[in-house]
């Protein structure tokens, strides 16, 4: 084996896992984007939107959709073209950082609200049914649960807050 031979194994091997970090994240965007709108197709059909479970599961697919074609975007363009997004552009740290939280918390709780609905709707008590399967409350937990997760992502990471800079 020659010098010019092992320069490209070489060179080869340095850009495999940029290659890597750009088809298979891309991979998993185009499969995350299709199950997605899948989702929110499937929770908003004439069968399934009559139901409670299927807003919450609603807010769930747009939480996750949000976070595909957002984290997993600069990811690929971090990761897989070298860019430094997370130290050139603060506001596109800031932003993915929230982001990363909010869409993974709201996502969750919508889920949890979606289990919730459907353990009360087979409770034998009709003190405990009668919570279940109510669209108003459903649509008014998902937009309290949404509103007091953005105040709380805030809040809690300092998303507001500005850095001193010494010149």
């Amino acid at each position: 084996m020659n010098s010019t031979t092992s320069n490209i194994i070489s060179c080869s091997l340095l850009a495999a896992p940029y290659q890597l970090n750009i088809w298979f994240d891309f991979f998993l965007w185009i499969t995350g984007n299709i199950g997605g709108i899948g989702n929110m197709i499937v929770f908003r059909s004439r069968f399934v939107h009559k139901r409670a479970y299927s807003i919450y599961l609603f807010s769930s697919a747009v939480a996750d959709f949000h976070y595909f074609n957002f984290e997993l975007v600069t990811r690929i363009i971090q990761n897989g073209f070298g860019t430094s997004l997370m130290n050139r552009y603060i506001a596109i740290c800031k932003l993915r950082q929230f982001s990363t939280t909010w869409s993974n918390v709201v996502s969750f709780s919508s889920f949890s609200f979606a289990i919730l609905d459907r353990i009360l709707s087979k409770q034998r008590s009709n003190k405990y049914r009668q919570w279940s399967n109510q669209m108003s409350l459903a649509y008014k937990i998902c937009h309290i649960n949404s509103f007091v997760l953005v105040s709380s992502t805030c809040s809690s990471n300092h998303f507001l807050a500005t850095e001193k800079r010494q010149l």
